[in-house]
């Protein structure tokens, strides 16, 4: 995975708390939607579509297998 970089005077304490926070943040959006998920792609940073094309493809498929297209 990318290394996460922010020009700030947060300690690594502070930025691992934001990575914990952020993530059970994602998961309970996922959940708000009985069909909903949060999937983790790995070696992939905020521009999952660059770094990762293939997940976000093989996702689109899975949206259309589930809707019957």
């Amino acid at each position: 995975m990318p290394t996460l970089r922010i020009d700030t005077d947060y300690s690594m304490e502070d930025v691992e708390q934001l990575k914990a926070v952020s993530g059970e943040l994602q998961s309970k959006l996922a959940a708000l939607s009985p069909n909903g998920r949060r999937v983790r792609v790995p070696d992939s940073g905020h521009y999952i579509q660059i770094d990762q094309p293939d997940a976000v493809a093989e996702a689109i498929r899975q949206v259309f297998e589930a809707v019957g297209q």
